[in-house]
Formats: structure tokens, sequence, C-alpha cells
């Protein structure tokens, strides 16, 4: 076996120290949006064959977090100066491992708390020949194509530790934190006044139309006291087969896949809220998509939070093929540098104004009915290259055979769902407020959206056919 991985660091070398760093706006955003009962944190679950060896995983974690400092930093206030990224060497973050299939246990909260702990967590369930890797990771130390490329350097790492000898191995790629500054440069040929303009008008429709939230039966419902599964979010993944006659019908419609979900996600929270008794009086849904501002600045930076939002209203009485044409138009607006900032940008002028933003965010509006994330295919977020087996990751001695995740959800922002592609699947996870929905309410609405991905690609949905009817 090979004893160490080429970790091939970049520091920079020349000018002021990167440490202690600024929090940039959506970084504090997240933070002043971070609590107890709606943390922002969002949960990766890797399921791996073969057995996985803890003392080559112990040097391959660390070796990961040398190479993404945001994730071993803890954040303090530095007086007016304003909040910052601070190295904690003393300060790592801690293994659960076990060897069972036991529950995951959060014996501080799911909350983590920058001020005390770093940005990351980790679970292992190790069984066998098969085991789950669970990470837990602030939304404010990283976004999930940032925590995703740590899982690949720590994958490759721990495939460069378990090789055995003539074996390929994975190669890592080079990172230079010297990068992080630029997250929060926004690299284009706009001028200012076209960012703010693009930021007011965002600011301005949120604000003026708060949409709905995903409907429940008992609007001032709160499950704390029912038992509560960690993480939440739960998993339906499609065969290669069905995503290959999404991609056919997408084409066909001159649209992206993307856009379709986007569609039948949002067809399916209206069918929901009728299943559960709302009011029609509210015709207007919100869909939150986040949007990567990475740039060629970014190629080699290391897991940071680099994202803004995309705002997408729907309303029920536009026919299937204008409201699915709109999102699609609406998202092909992620090529516009200002059009897509424009979320972040008005967050960094409103955290100009003290108290502002987290005045905003204690009123708790509904400023989107769901978030939907797709981070596409798995292995082009991963910066390390992977010898493949049937088109699955090979990482040493182990098989990467899926990875789930989710977003986090906030207070009458009550689902999340995650898309992703992995070895030709496509993988949809859903994450319904605990505090909101049982667990058999989850079940139902996710089973929901599947039924309707499924009549989707046979194509039974666009041409207007309701759920009740295919009953």
């Amino acid at each position: 076996m090979q004893t160490s991985p080429v970790l091939n660091v970049t520091k920079e070398q020349h000018g002021e120290p990167i440490f202690p760093l600024h929090l940039a706006p959506f970084e504090r955003y997240m933070l002043a949006d971070d609590r107890d009962d709606y943390p922002m944190a969002f949960v990766i679950a890797v399921d791996v064959t073969g057995e996985l060896l803890r003392k080559a995983f112990e040097k391959a974690l660390q070796a990961a977090l040398e190479r993404h400092p945001l994730l071993t930093c803890l954040v303090r206030r530095a007086g007016l100066r304003g909040l910052f990224w601070t190295p904690a060497p003393g300060i790592r973050p801690g293994l659960d491992w076990k060897e069972d299939d036991s529950e995951l246990a959060c014996p501080r909260g799911e909350r983590i708390d920058l001020a005390r702990e770093p940005g990351i967590r980790v679970w292992v369930r190790k069984q066998s020949e098969q085991s789950r890797i669970t990470f837990q990771f602030h939304h404010s130390a990283t976004d999930g194509i940032g925590g995703m490329q740590f899982i690949g350097d720590l994958l490759a790492s721990y495939g460069t530790f378990t090789a055995e000898p003539g074996q390929e191995s994975p190669e890592v790629a080079p990172v230079d934190e010297s990068q992080l500054p630029f997250r929060n440069v926004m690299e284009g040929t706009a001028s200012r006044f076209q960012y703010v303009r693009h930021a007011a008008r965002t600011f301005y429709r949120l604000l003026r139309a708060v949409p709905p939230p995903v409907a429940i039966r008992q609007l001032d419902r709160r499950r704390s006291g029912s038992v509560r599964i960690f993480p939440a979010f739960l998993t339906r993944t499609f065969s290669r087969d069905v995503h290959s006659r999404l991609k056919k019908l997408a084409a066909g419609k001159s649209v992206t896949p993307n856009d379709l979900l986007v569609w039948t996600l949002f067809r399916t929270v209206r069918e929901w809220n009728t299943l559960q008794g709302a009011k029609p009086g509210r015709r207007i849904l919100r869909a939150a998509i986040p949007v990567s501002l990475r740039t060629w600045q970014h190629d080699q930076m290391p897991a940071a939070n680099h994202l803004s939002y995309l705002f997408l209203d729907q309303s029920a009485e536009t026919n299937d093929d204008e409201s699915l044409q709109a999102i699609h138009l609406k998202t092909g607006s992620i090529m516009s540098e200002p059009e897509s900032a424009a979320f972040v940008t008005g967050i960094g002028i409103g955290l100009r104004v003290p108290g502002l933003v987290p005045a905003v965010l204690k009123w708790h509006p509904c400023f989107a009915s769901f978030v939907m994330a797709n981070v596409g295919d798995v292995k082009r977020q991963f910066r390390a290259t992977f010898p493949l087996n049937q088109g699955k990751v090979v990482a040493g001695n182990i098989r990467l055979e899926a990875l789930h995740g989710a977003a986090p959800v906030r207070r009458n922002t009550r689902l999340a769902v995650s898309l992703g592609v992995y070895a030709g699947t496509l993988i949809v996870n859903v994450h319904c407020d605990p505090r909101c929905f049982s667990q058999a309410e989850s079940e139902s609405l996710t089973e929901l959206f599947a039924d309707n991905i499924r009549a989707l690609v046979n194509e039974k949905l666009l041409c207007g056919t309701s759920h009740e009817s295919r009953k």
C-alpha cells in the first residue's frame, strides 16, 4: 500500500496572510438564519462497498481537512471589523465510528455552533462489506459543491492509502487557498449599477408577493415532541432507462431535464396542497433554485460557500407548455451574472444596514414555497480523478455506490429537494420539515413526486393528466 497521498496544496507566498478571513455576504446570511430548530446545515451520505479501514480513513479525513481550511475554522468577531474565519488548529471535527447500523446521534443538537466547533461532522456506520459515511456541513462553511469536492478529496486520499501494488490509484487535484478571497468577487463585464438594479428588482418581488408554503393540515402544528430521525431526507432512485427517457423528452421540448423536474415539482406541490385541503385563493408558488457563482477564478478554490438563488414564480392559471417555457427562460438567465447574483448582491447591500438582515429573517417570511437544487453528475463535482468500475468511482479497496444529500429547510420553506446523477441513475432526495410533517406524510409527499416523475417520462403528465386520474 502507498503511505501518503500527494496533497498539492498551494498556499499564498506573498502579500497579506489569508486568515483571519472576512465572512462573505452569503456566509453571513446563512449564519444569521441559523437556529436551533432550523439549523443552516446540510447532510451528504455516502454509501460504499468493500471493507472500510478505519486507520486509512482517519488519515484520509485529516488529509482532506488540510486541503479545505474553512472546515477547520471557527467564526470570531473582531469588534467593529465584523466576523472572521479564524483557524483553530487545536480543534478538529469528531468522528463517530461504529461497526453496526445504529442511528446517528447529535449530542450537541443538529445545529453546528461555529463559535465553538468547525463546520463539519462525520459519522461512519461500518459493516463487513458495506458502509455509510455521513457528513454534516454548516452552510456558512461550504455549499453543496464544496462539500462534494471535500468528499471527493477524502475518497481520493483514502484510495492512495489503500490501493494495492499495481492497482490504479485516484489522483487529487491541486487546491489553492489564496483563491478563497475571490468567493466574494463577481467576475464578468456587468457594471455595479446592473448588479444593484437586478438585486432591487429581485427583493421587490420577494417582499411584494409572499408565496404560500407547502400545505399542512394544521398550519400551526409543530412536531418537536415526536421521534426525530437524522438525517431527515428520503430518497428515490430512478434507473438509467428512466433518466434516458427524461433527457429525450427534454430534447423534444427544447428544454433541459432540470426544467422538466422543476415543472414537475411545482405540479406536485399544487396537488399536495389540494389534497391537504388548502384554500385556492393564493395562486403563486415560488421555487428557490441555488446557483453556483463559481468561475475560472475558483477552479482550485477549497470548499466554500459561493452561492446565490434564482426565484421562479408559477401561477396556477398558466398552462403546461407556457409554464415549462417560462421555467426554461428563467433558468437560462443563470448565464447572466447580474441576474444569477441578484440575491447575494442584495444580501450584501442589506448587511450594510446594521440589524436589517437579522430583523427580516426573524420575521420568518416564506421567501419560497420550496427549494430545488440540482448538482448534476456527481463524478463531475469531484476535482479528483478516479478509476471506474461499471461507471462507479473506485477508491483503493472501496467503491462508491451512491451519494445522497439534501438542502436544509427553514421555517415556512418546508420542502427542499436535491437531485443528482450517478452512474447514469437519477437520485432524488426529499427533505420535508419534520416539525410540520410526520414520517408517513413525508413518505406520501416524496412518493407523489416520484409518481409524477414516472408519469412524466411515460408522457402522461404534460398532456394534462392529473395524479387523481392516474390512480
